[in-house]
């Protein structure tokens, strides 16, 4: 059994079936680095195909997933709508704020982000 192959199947049931309409990642709970395209790819195909908007878990601190690493993925997936959660978070929001502004198919949410660190 391939466990990769068998939660990508059952991705697209959800979304094809199920109304379900995104995919949120936590690459730290996880384990995995958002760059990781060798294990991303065929659920960002997945993504792609159905539309599905994909909120991704980015905060200060984290080797799983910074802003940069971040741009990697939106940069490789431009059909797909993203949602960078915690913008990086408090150390790393001027480069979470930097890599939105440069990508279309990125958006930013400010939950736990401090007023000083957006202003």
């Amino acid at each position: 059994l391939n466990p990769v192959k068998s939660t990508v199947e059952e991705l697209e049931l959800l979304l094809s079936q199920q109304g379900f309409r995104g995919i949120k990642l936590h690459p730290r709970s996880s384990k995995f680095a958002i760059d990781d395209f060798v294990l991303l790819d065929p659920w960002m195909r997945v993504a792609e195909t159905y539309n599905c908007h994909v909120i991704v878990h980015c905060t200060s601190d984290d080797s799983y997933c910074s802003p940069l690493q971040m741009e990697r993925l939106v940069k490789r997936y431009q059909n797909v709508t993203f949602q960078m959660a915690h913008l990086g978070a408090i150390w790393n929001c001027s480069e979470g704020i930097e890599v939105v502004k440069r990508n279309d198919n990125l958006y930013a949410d400010t939950s736990i982000v401090s007023y000083s660190a957006v202003k």
